[in-house]
């Protein structure tokens, strides 16, 4: 199911993402699976770019980001509308990178 939010420019992009449980974290899961999954997104899609986001506090998340080649796209950032202005999940981040040529 997808969830679109009026307003939002991520609103019909690409998007990577990825949860990992707490155990697990640190052991290169996410970044394994993120790598596996960007090609194939080039492959099977016409997207031009692939975007992630995250909230401002995942450091973690962060610097994941930038390890797979992704830059920051602030004028991308965004207020999540499932989330009140007092909530750490309201202020999103958002990371991209474009199709190689």
């Amino acid at each position: 199911m997808q969830r679109t939010y009026p307003g939002l420019a991520v609103n019909d992009q690409l998007e990577i993402g990825w949860r990992i449980g707490e155990r697990w974290w640190g052991q290169g899961i996410a970044r394994e699976a993120a790598m596996a999954s960007i090609p194939w997104g080039w492959v099977h899609t016409g997207f031009r770019c692939i975007l992630a986001w995250t909230t401002r506090a995942n450091t973690r998340s962060w610097g994941l980001m930038e390890r797979l080649g992704m830059d920051r796209r602030a004028a991308l950032d965004f207020a999540h509308p499932r989330y009140d202005p007092d909530d750490p999940l309201f202020a999103m981040i958002v990371y991209g990178m474009d199709r190689p040529t």
